[in-house]
């Protein structure tokens, strides 16, 4: 055999070692990826149901809300829904009547204030998207000064606020909200076509006219 068919057939040997390596550690890399990304796929779920457990028991970003309903005679009774995919719990809450607080001198409004906080309403439990009635509480209503009333809420996720605004217009009650959920997050305004809101938003929930 002449010396270049050996010197090319060692090479093609050597081409053919070399791609049989390769392909093998090929296979090794992805056999190794697909057990990284099952790996990684089982973490991520433990992940989720840990955040999902966690979030049962403190609440998560569930938050609650206050209904008017009407019980005849310009009388509400109070309604209290759970808004969110976990239970809360511990719950609390009272409200501030802020009906001709803007004439009140600054000692009655903490009067007032400390009045409505012996008022506190002890509702402990509520399920995702429960709903409960507090049915020995009524709340009477005026249509010519509407509705201005702050409600606490304390549960085992934190503290939150909501801000109701109803005016009779039309023979009719309309219901703005602006509820305040948590340091970190945005006010959330709930402020129909027809009530009859100021420029500013906030001025809408906090002035009195």
């Amino acid at each position: 055999m002449k010396t270049e068919w050996i010197i090319y057939t060692g090479g093609v040997i050597s081409v053919i070692g070399t791609i049989v390596v390769l392909f093998g550690t090929l296979m090794q890399s992805q056999t190794s990826r697909s057990e990284a990304e099952s790996l990684r796929a089982k973490i991520d779920s433990l992940h989720e149901q840990n955040e999902k457990l966690e979030n049962i028991a403190t609440g998560g970003d569930s938050y609650l809300k206050m209904f008017f309903v009407v019980a005849g005679n310009d009388c509400f009774k109070i309604i209290v829904q759970n808004f969110g995919d976990y239970p809360l719990s511990e719950i609390t809450m009272w409200f501030q009547d802020m009906n001709g607080s803007n004439k009140l001198t600054n000692e009655q409004a903490v009067l007032k204030e400390r009045e409505s906080i012996r008022k506190l309403i002890d509702i402990r439990n509520i399920p995702p998207m429960g709903i409960m009635e507090l049915g020995d509480v009524r709340f009477q209503v005026d249509k010519i000064l509407g509705v201005y009333v702050i409600v606490h809420f304390g549960a085992n996720n934190g503290t939150s606020i909501q801000i109701i605004r109803m005016k009779w217009i039309k023979d009719k009650w309309t219901t703005a909200n602006k509820y305040i959920i948590g340091r970190n997050r945005e006010p959330i305004y709930d402020i129909p076509k027809d009530y009859p809101a100021l420029p500013n938003k906030d001025d809408t929930f906090n002035n009195f006219y």
